[in-house]
């Protein structure tokens, strides 16, 4: 076995701070949301449509990809929070290698599609 007994997709949607506490702010408590996620939910949810085509793989036959909305919240935890690598592979039972990839992905993500309204291009 490649993975911890600990890591697998079944456990991580049982266990992981995406499948269980996330998803019980987002619907209990809007604060506690936002404080997780530094962003309200109606932003959260904007920011997840206008970016998933970019942040979404295909499954494989070996492995089911990591869906958009959880890469989302693992590089918003990471920036909210300043939480290690190491510290989101336990809250959300995805590897720090993984993470790494995933953060960089997403913030270029952001980026790429909030470019033309946020950053003003000048013209010498």
């Amino acid at each position: 076995m490649w993975v911890r007994q600990w890591l697998p997709e079944q456990r991580r949607e049982k266990y992981g701070h995406y499948s269980t506490l996330l998803k019980e702010l987002r619907t209990e408590d809007e604060t506690s949301f936002y404080n997780y996620t530094r962003l309200p939910r109606a932003l959260y949810d904007e920011l997840l449509h206008r970016i998933e085509g970019r942040i979404n793989e295909k499954d494989t036959w070996y492995r089911n990809s990591l869906c958009p909305s959880l890469k989302l919240s693992i590089t918003l935890r990471h920036l909210a929070c300043g939480d290690s690598y190491r510290s989101l592979f336990y809250n959300f039972r995805v590897a720090p290698n993984t993470i790494s990839l995933i953060i960089h992905e997403v913030c270029d993500a952001i980026k790429a599609e909030f470019a033309a309204e946020v950053i003003q291009q000048f013209e010498k």
